[in-house]
């Protein structure tokens, strides 16, 4: 699920509540449940990990890594938030 290119500027927010409704009622089946963020450095990164966190996506996908330090900023971001 998609918060960072595929979701145009002004859609942000709508798009996190789409994935929080969808975290919520959907059943994926054998899919994992993945969320994609807008990338580190963007200005949202941040909140689209700790809007989705608490309903518990099988994963965060990190766009556009070019460092292992963005790696371990998110990492700390979704530890502090479990």
């Amino acid at each position: 699920m998609d918060m960072e290119d595929g979701t145009a500027i002004n859609k942000k927010d709508l798009a996190r509540a789409t994935i929080v409704k969808a975290l919520l009622e959907l059943d994926f089946g054998k899919s994992e449940k993945l969320a994609r963020i807008n990338s580190v450095g963007s200005g949202w990164e941040k909140d689209d990990i700790e809007i989705v966190l608490p309903y518990h996506p099988d994963g965060i996908v990190i766009p556009k890594v070019e460092s292992f330090d963005q790696v371990e900023w998110a990492n700390k971001i979704i530890e502090a938030g479990n």
